[in-house]
């Protein structure tokens, strides 16, 4: 085999094994890597809509940091608010917690609660 190979073959090893680590292990909370959490399906379409189209429709929570996908929001100076981000276009969010009920709030003015996210059954 020839060095390129062998270099290639193992960039994809690494590549399969982290996706493998952050796709396939047990509960995101599980490991500190921070909380999942996803949009209420019951939540205004126009707050879905924009949420999906920016990439929070599910996201990860850690302490006062959200990540999509493989990606870090910048974060935004807020007061009162339990994590806040800058978008692209100038859109920001933050999420409240009143009672304790986790809301994403848009500085468009959409709203929409927050669950934790829990991966659906496979079929047995």
């Amino acid at each position: 085999m020839s060095a390129r190979y062998c270099a290639g073959a193992g960039y994809l090893a690494l590549t399969l094994a982290a996706l493998s680590i952050a796709g396939c292990g047990g509960s995101p909370s599980d490991s500190g890597n921070g909380d999942v959490w996803t949009i209420d399906p019951a939540s205004p379409p126009d707050a879905q809509v924009l949420a999906f189209l920016h990439g929070v429709h599910n996201f990860v929570l850690k302490d006062d940091e959200i990540f999509t996908a493989t990606t870090r929001l910048d974060p935004a100076p807020a007061d009162g608010v339990v994590a806040a981000a800058t978008l692209a276009g100038g859109l920001a969010l933050h999420i409240e917690a009143p009672g304790g009920q986790p809301i994403l709030v848009f500085s468009s003015g959409q709203r929409a609660p927050l669950r934790k996210f829990q991966a659906p059954e496979g079929n047995r």
